[in-house]
């Protein structure tokens, strides 16, 4: 696909930022074994075909990223869907700080990333049009239910592919 290899780009870039700057804040809490229990909720409710594309990328590439690095032991999606699904999880990123400590319980977490991806066509004036990429990337604590970390990125291009490069 085009501009697939500039969208992998960019959300490394995100993930990245967002992910070494929560384990400097977290390093002194680990579990038992020494790594952070990480699980990968993704990105929530795209609107579009071309958003629902795009987050599913970004969250592969995030959870090849999470599952190489030695500190984290990360969460099957084998564990996370049913805990999910057994507390009636409905995929909202609009939650209460309990709501948030009860979706770490039930997966069993230190930690969980979710958020949100979408591609936009947006236009200033008449006959001009660009595209716009949004990302919102939240880092909860598991345990408390706090938000540990938020990074919101918006990129703005001629084309699709340019916004998410």
């Amino acid at each position: 696909m085009p501009g697939s290899s500039s969208l992998d780009r960019s959300a490394l870039k995100i993930l990245c930022a967002c992910l070494a700057l929560t384990w400097a804040i977290c390093l002194p809490i680990r579990a038992q074994d020494g790594r952070l229990r990480v699980a990968l909720i993704g990105f929530t409710r795209a609107s579009t075909d071309h958003s629902s594309e795009a987050a599913g990328k970004a969250a592969a590439l995030l959870n090849s990223s999470l599952g190489s690095d030695s500190r984290v032991s990360l969460v099957d999606r084998s564990i996370v869907e049913p805990a999910l699904k057994g507390i009636g999880y409905d995929g909202s990123i609009n939650m209460s700080c309990d709501e948030a400590r009860k979706v770490g319980s039930a997966i069993g977490c230190d930690f969980y990333i979710t958020g949100k991806l979408e591609l936009f066509t947006r236009s200033d004036r008449v006959a001009e049009e660009h595209e716009e990429a949004l990302v919102g990337v939240m880092i909860v604590d598991g345990r408390t239910g706090a938000l540990v970390e938020f990074d919101f990125i918006s990129e703005r291009a001629e084309t699709r592919e340019a916004a998410v490069a």
